[in-house]
């Protein structure tokens, strides 16, 4: 910021002030948000946040905390490229979720996490004459200071596995027809089933 004084008659004299960024008030999603793929795959876009100010300005060198927080049941394979990355000059700090093997939602939350001083507690323990009593304790707390939360969903992938469900080592006369109807089902690398795929059937 420049500041002018100024008279009638003398020569105008300026002042100069910089004004740097203030506390991180904010944390906003900015990109990867809503997306959609084949399981196993890589998002196209990595979740971003940017972290701002009061006055909406980035906030660099703030450390933030990637995690999935939720996806479906049996996943094992779901993974983030990074699990901690710090925020650059622009205010934005990026992590890029590789969908896991089962259908469904996954849950990534982005945290900058804060030592808050500590926490009074009380602890029940017992003298050498077995007599209780409460001593008083100060515990560290940790608490999510600022946060933002992404979802990705994932869908069926390729048709990889054609299995028997039922139909299988029946007996009849001949020239009838069986009692039980072949079936199979269709699923993808993820055991996950696929639906409208034309299966053929043939002696």
């Amino acid at each position: 910021y420049t500041i002018k004084a100024s008279s009638i008659g003398v020569p105008d004299t300026f002042f100069t002030a910089t004004a740097t960024y203030g506390a991180a008030v904010a944390m906003i999603p900015s990109a990867g948000l809503n997306q959609t793929k084949p399981i196993l795959s890589p998002l196209d876009v990595p979740f971003t946040v940017r972290i701002v100010d009061i006055g909406d300005n980035a906030v660099p060198l703030k450390n933030i905390q990637f995690a999935i927080t939720n996806k479906p049941s049996g996943d094992t394979s779901a993974s983030l490229s990074t699990t901690l990355a710090t925020s650059d000059d622009s205010g934005k700090a990026v992590t890029q979720l590789t969908l896991g093997s089962k259908v469904g939602f996954y849950t990534v939350k982005a945290m900058i996490t804060t030592l808050e001083a500590t926490e009074s507690q009380e602890i029940i323990i017992t003298d050498k004459n077995g007599r209780k009593g409460k001593k008083p304790t100060r515990e560290p707390v940790t608490f999510a200071a600022l946060e933002a939360t992404f979802t990705a969903e994932a869908t069926y992938g390729a048709a990889a596995v054609l299995a028997s469900v039922t139909g299988s080592d029946q007996i009849n006369p001949t020239s009838t027809t069986l009692d039980t109807a072949f079936a199979v089902t269709v699923k993808d690398i993820g055991g996950n089933f696929v639906p409208k795929v034309p299966v053929k059937f043939a002696i």
